[in-house]
C-alpha cells in the first residue's frame, strides 16, 4: 500500500479509499491530458536543451542522503516511502534566443516547444494549466512561431512562482545564484519580472538578495518577447510524471532541494540584514490561518515560556525580520505549515514539527538539506486543526536538551 492510500485509510477509513481511487483512476481529465499534452504541446526537459544553447554551470552537484530513521512519536508512512538519496547534478543557466513568455500563464516558449524548467520543472503542472484552459496549446504553439508580440527585453529572467512562500523561499530564491553567475560570466545583468502585485516578501528579497528597483519589474500578465532568455535550474530534480500519474503514485523527489542551494540562500540573505546576536527559541503560531491550528496554543506556550520560546505569527513580520529570526534560532517548534520554511535561514538548529490530520515530509526533507536536526510529533487532530498534548511536547529531547532559562 502506497503513503499516500495508508494515509487516506488512517485519516477517512477504506471505503473512502476505495472511493477515492476509481475517482482517480476515472478521472477523464487527467488521463486525457496524459496523452494529448505531449502530442499537443512539445516540452523541452533539462536533457532535451540543445548542446548549442549557451550554458554557464555553477555551484556543484550534490548527493543529498536521508537518515536512516526518523524522529516521530509514530511511524509515518509518507517519511517510510521516501527515497534514501537523492543525487543533485551541478546546476546550469541556459540562454535560450528568441523566447516568448505567453500570456496569462507565463509558460516560456522557444521554437522547440515549451520550457519545463518556467513551469517548476514539473510536467504535472504543464498538465494542470492545459486542463484548466486549454487555449494554451494554441497560445504555445503560436509562440513557437516567434513573432514577436507586446514587450520586449533584451535580457529576460522570469521569476513568476511568487504565490507560495515556501515556493520562493526553496524553488525561485536559490535560482538568484545562478543569475547573478551569468552576471558574471558575461558581464550582463539580466531584467528579473515579477508577476503584478507580487506578496510583500518577494518585493522586500529583491535588495537582500542584491537586486536594486531598476533590475526588476512587475509582468501585466500580457505576452513578452526575449532576445535572450536565462532559465536558471531549480534547486530541485526535474518531476516527469504526468498529472494522472502524480495523483496515483506517491513520488515526492522533486519537494528535495539542493544542499548547497539552501546553503547559499542562508549566507546570501546574512549578507543582506543587520545580523543579532541573539539566541532564538521560537513557537510558530498558525492563528490566523484557515487549518492545522493548535487549539490549545496558550497551554502549550504556558509551558514552552519557562524554556526560553516566544510565539510568533510570522505574517506579521517583514521578510527581513524573519531571516533575522531564524538566522539566530537554537529551537523551532511549530504545525506543519509555510512558516517552516524560514528553516532555510537556520543553523545549527532543532526543528519540531507538530502534526495533526495531513502529513507532508517538505520540511524534513528541507532540516535534512539545511544540516538541521530534526524531529516530529504526531498529535491528536481536531476537526482541519491539532490539539497538543503538552505532556508529551516537555517530555521531547527537543525541549528536554534545552536549558530552562536562556
Amino acid at each position: 500500500m502506497s503513503a499516500r492510500a495508508a494515509s487516506k485509510v488512517r485519516e477517512d477509513g477504506l471505503q473512502a479509499l476505495l472511493r477515492e481511487g476509481c475517482k482517480q483512476m476515472l478521472s477523464i481529465r487527467p488521463l486525457a491530458a496524459k496523452f494529448v499534452v505531449p502530442a499537443a504541446v512539445p516540452i523541452v526537459t533539462r536533457d532535451d536543451v540543445p548542446a548549442s544553447i549557451a550554458a554557464f554551470p555553477y555551484s556543484q552537484a550534490m548527493e543529498l542522503v536521508l537518515p536512516d530513521s526518523y524522529d516521530s512519536n509514530e511511524a509515518l508512512f509518507e517519511y517510510d516511502r521516501l527515497p534514501d538519496r537523492f543525487e543533485f547534478p551541478q546546476p546550469v543557466v541556459h540562454e535560450f534566443d528568441e523566447a516568448t513568455i505567453i500570456e496569462e500563464a507565463g509558460f516560456a516558449v522557444v521554437e522547440s516547444g515549451l520550457i519545463l524548467e518556467s513551469v517548476l520543472a514539473r510536467r504535472d503542472l504543464v498538465d494542470k494549466h492545459v486542463i484548466d484552459d486549454p487555449r494554451l496549446i494554441r497560445k504555445v504553439r503560436s509562440a513557437q512561431s516567434r513573432t514577436i508580440e507586446g514587450q520586449r527585453y533584451s535580457t529576460l529572467c522570469p521569476m513568476l512562482h511568487t504565490s507560495s512562500f515556501s515556493k520562493w523561499l526553496t524553488k525561485e530564491l536559490p535560482r538568484l545564484q545562478g543569475v547573478h553567475h551569468y552576471a558574471e560570466e558575461t558581464g550582463t545583468d539580466p531584467h528579473l519580472l515579477l508577476p503584478q502585485d507580487p506578496p510583500s516578501y518577494v518585493v522586500e528579497s529583491m535588495p537582500i538578495f542584491g537586486f536594486d528597483d531598476d533590475q526588476w519589474s512587475t509582468w501585466s500578465g500580457d505576452r513578452v518577447y526575449a532576445d535572450q532568455l536565462i532559465v536558471p535550474q531549480h534547486p530541485c530534480l526535474e518531476h516527469p510524471l504526468s498529472l494522472y500519474d502524480h495523483r496515483l503514485q506517491y513520488d515526492l523527489s522533486y519537494k528535495a532541494i539542493s544542499p548547497p542551494a539552501c546553503e547559499w540562500v542562508r549566507e546570501r540573505a546574512l549578507e543582506g540584514v543587520d545580523g543579532t546576536e541573539s539566541t532564538e527559541r521560537i513557537y510558530i503560531s498558525r492563528e490566523d490561518a484557515h487549518e492545522r491550528r493548535v487549539v490549545n496554543e496558550e497551554e502549550v506556550m504556558d509551558a514552552l515560556e519557562p524554556y526560553g520560546f516566544e510565539s510568533y505569527l510570522l505574517t506579521e513580520l517583514s521578510f527581513e525580520r524573519q531571516i533575522e529570526l531564524f538566522a539566530n534560532a537554537e529551537c523551532v517548534v511549530g504545525p506543519h505549515g509555510a512558516g517552516l520554511s524560514n528553516i532555510i535561514f537556520a543553523d545549527e538548529c532543532s526543528v519540531l514539527e507538530i502534526f495533526g490530520k495531513k502529513v507532508k515530509p517538505t520540511y524534513y526533507m528541507l532540516a535534512n538539506s539545511a544540516g538541521l536536526d530534526y524531529a516530529t510529533l504526531r498529535q491528536a487532530i481536531v476537526g482541519d486543526d491539532i490539539s497538543v498534548t503538552v505532556g508529551e511536547l516537555l517530555e521531547h529531547r527537543c525541549i528536554t536538551g534545552l536549558d530552562d532559562e536562556k
